[in-house]
């Protein structure tokens, strides 16, 4: 049986809850443990760093995805 490798990204605050569900997703189908892509500059509460933390010790790797994950002079469509 092959084996996929699965990443989530753009991992912050505000999109945890839909993270949260894709992880219940995965694991329904019996997938490998993605990788997280976090964005680590955005303001965690202390309950989603734990959060996090928790998936971690279950073997979820945890990997930084930019630091605030934002582009502010975006000149051509190349860059959206």
């Amino acid at each position: 049986m092959k084996k996929s490798i699965i990443s989530i990204h753009d991992i912050m605050p505000h999109t945890l809850e839909n993270i949260k569900k894709i992880i219940l997703m995965l694991d329904k189908f019996k997938c490998s443990p993605p990788t997280l892509l976090i964005v680590p500059g955005k303001k965690w509460e202390k309950n989603e760093i734990n959060f996090l933390k928790n998936l971690q010790k279950d073997g979820y790797e945890i990997a930084g995805h930019g630091w605030h994950h934002e582009t502010k002079n975006i000149k051509t469509i190349y860059q959206i």
